[in-house]
């Protein structure tokens, strides 16, 4: 689990948000002075913190917290009375954080496995319905002769790209739109496709297959260049 908390300076009364894979460790690390920016900030308490399963959703959401205000003070307003509580140097204990950190543990060991494979699913969908519309847009700027060229994707297990060119050895890398894969998700079948001008016709026909290891998205190209997602 990967968690985005909020601590509260004893000293100064000021706030400060980290994100961390133990949340235990990480408490004791700034109230011995480990982190630099807590360092002369000491005692610290624990005030609030959210639970990931996912570090790249954690990410996202301790950058909204230190960039944006509107967050940070949404954030404020549902904790008011927390912060109200900590005020003359309250917060919580050791053992409580102790308790707390051990009930949140027994509760992952259940629930992880649901939100890992909810997680996998919207990944899927997202990503094919993207891939999806990409093979549609390579096929649009062949058929509208953009360039004066064809136009193709090329797809790899880590990252897919919409080219200009005849294949993708010759293309002109310049125009080349390069869109990251999540590594959860397997690419098999068809790996180039290139689509003629005028016409829009595809260089080759099959799937496209997107797997996780539970489920997987097929994208069907058939002879006439009609692309379905399955």
């Amino acid at each position: 689990m990967y968690y985005v908390y909020l601590l509260k300076s004893k000293k100064d009364n000021k706030l400060y948000i980290g994100l961390t894979n133990d949340l235990k460790k990480r408490l004791i690390e700034h109230n011995q002075g480990l982190n630099k920016s807590t360092k002369y900030r000491r005692p610290l308490v624990l005030i609030y913190y959210e639970a990931y399963s996912s570090l790249e959703d954690a990410q996202i959401r301790e950058r909204k917290l230190k960039k944006f205000k509107n967050s940070y003070t949404e954030l404020k307003k549902r904790i008011i009375n927390s912060l109200r509580e900590n005020k003359s140097g309250g917060g919580f204990t050791l053992i409580e954080i102790l308790v707390v950190i051990s009930l949140i543990s027994i509760f992952a060991f259940f629930f992880v496995s649901v939100g890992l494979n909810f997680y996998k699913s919207q990944q899927l969908e997202s990503q094919s319905q993207t891939i999806l519309q990409t093979l549609r847009r390579a096929q649009l700027k062949a058929m509208s002769v953009e360039l004066d060229s064809s136009f193709g994707v090329y797809l790899t297990n880590d990252s897919y790209v919409l080219f200009k060119g005849s294949s993708y050895v010759a293309r002109d890398p310049q125009y080349d739109e390069v869109f990251e894969l999540p590594k959860i998700i397997n690419v098999s079948g068809i790996s180039e496709i290139v689509f003629s001008k005028f016409e829009g016709k595809p260089s080759v026909i099959g799937n496209i297959i997107l797997a996780t290891n539970s489920q997987q998205k097929i994208i069907n190209i058939n002879e006439i260049g009609r692309i379905n997602l399955k």
